[in-house]
């Protein structure tokens, strides 16, 4: 599911409500996705807040590690998913 995070992102912040509301409808994993990764967001951001994040003290990466790392995720999802389909 992380290495989908980035596009569900630009999904969100590029379409339209209306669009959104179509995605949903059309596709219902799109919205149960959609959802989780919102309570996920949630949920973090609230743990941060609260100073009980359980990783607050870790730095940030670096902009090209964080790119790269994207890059294996969503491959890694893809492969994933074309694993699920071929094996029906």
């Amino acid at each position: 599911m992380i290495g989908h995070m980035q596009d569900l992102h630009r999904i969100y912040s590029t379409t339209s409500d209306r669009t959104l509301r179509d995605l949903c409808r059309r596709f219902p994993g799109f919205e149960r996705y959609a959802r989780l990764m919102e309570e996920v967001s949630e949920q973090n951001q609230a743990m941060v807040a609260a100073g009980t994040h359980p990783y607050d003290d870790l730095p940030e990466l670096p902009e090209p590690l964080k790119a790269s790392l994207l890059h294996v995720l969503g491959a890694a999802a893809e492969l994933e998913f074309q694993a699920a389909v071929e094996g029906g």
